[in-house]
Order: structure tokens, then sequence, then C-alpha cells
């Protein structure tokens, strides 16, 4: 299998190490906050949380992949926490999210329909888990700082367009050196 980071930061920024060299926002956390010299809004945010998405739906649709599987799921906070940490933010959970948030557990299935909704959780930091395919090598996990990974056999060079096309990176990662 191949790793993939997929994100809104430009390779060609990174250091010799792969370090990121930008100030640049890395969480719904920073709304509010100033990066060079421009105040980091809610509408920003919300731009590029789609982006994630629908990079994964290109992702999926060209796998023909219409459900996946949670696992290592993890909730450090109760729902009453994560609505209020969101609302700070100018954000909130839908309620399919607050009931996705309440009944998900390891092992479960998600289809198509909610996998956005589940990784809106993930991306606005009210859960951890990755999303893992029954059916092919597929998976996908997001690490710190609006990282988000693709674990499989191979996306191709159109679909990685698409995925460019949309304003976001799409880098191959030497597994012996992230694992």
């Amino acid at each position: 299998m191949k790793k993939y980071r997929i994100t809104k930061y430009n390779p060609t920024l990174r250091d010799k190490y792969g370090r990121y060299t930008q100030c640049d926002w890395t969480s719904c956390s920073d709304i509010g906050k100033e990066y060079v010299g421009k105040l980091f809004e809610v509408e920003d945010y919300l731009s590029i949380e789609q982006k994630y998405f629908q990079s994964i739906l290109f992702i999926l649709q060209e796998m023909d992949i219409n459900c996946l599987e949670v696992t290592k799921l993890e909730k450090r906070r109760t729902l009453n926490q994560i609505e209020e940490f969101v609302h700070g933010k100018s954000l909130s959970i839908s309620e399919r999210g607050k009931d996705i948030f309440t009944s998900i557990c390891d092992n479960d299935l998600i289809f198509i329909e909610d996998i956005f909704i589940l990784m809106q959780l993930v991306l606005r930091e009210c859960l951890w888990c990755r999303l893992v395919s029954p059916s092919t090598n597929f998976v996908v996990e997001f690490g710190y700082d609006y990282y988000m990974y693709v674990l499989c056999d191979d996306l191709q060079k159109e679909l990685i367009s698409k995925i460019q096309d949309l304003g976001m990176f799409v880098e191959i990662i030497d597994l012996d050196k992230f694992e």
C-alpha cells in the first residue's frame, strides 16, 4: 500500500525534514486568530473543511467504496463539551452529528451519507478514529495540524489532479519514515 498525505499545505514550503515552514492555522481552534496579517475567519475554515470532504468523496467514488469501518475510536469530551467548544468558534454540530457522536463505536460501519459528518467531527476535534474499508485496501486517518492521510494501493494521476484542482496538495509519503 501507498501512503498519501492530502492537505491544504503546499509541499514546496517544507524544509528538508518535511516540516511546513509557514505560519498557518492548524485547527478550528485557530478561528479568530491572525495569520500573515489576515484574520482567520469561520468562512475560511469551512471552505477548507469542504475541500477535505470533497477530496475523500472523489477517492471513495473512484474506488467504489460506499462504507467504512470505524476503528481506534477516541472520545475525550462529552457531547456538551464539544457543543460548547464548536459554538465558541462560531461552528455547530448538526443533530445527525450529535447522534453519530453519542452512538458511534469501534467496528461500526459508516455509510457514505454519514462519512462526512464523522469526518467533520474529527476535523473539529470532537473525536478521533481511523476509517477502514472492509472490502478493499483503503484507510483514511487524520493527524495533528489538519493533516489527512490515505493508505491505499494507488491513486490514479487523474484522481490526484482532480484533488489538486480543489486547491489541495497530494504527496506520496515514505511509509518507513512516518510509521
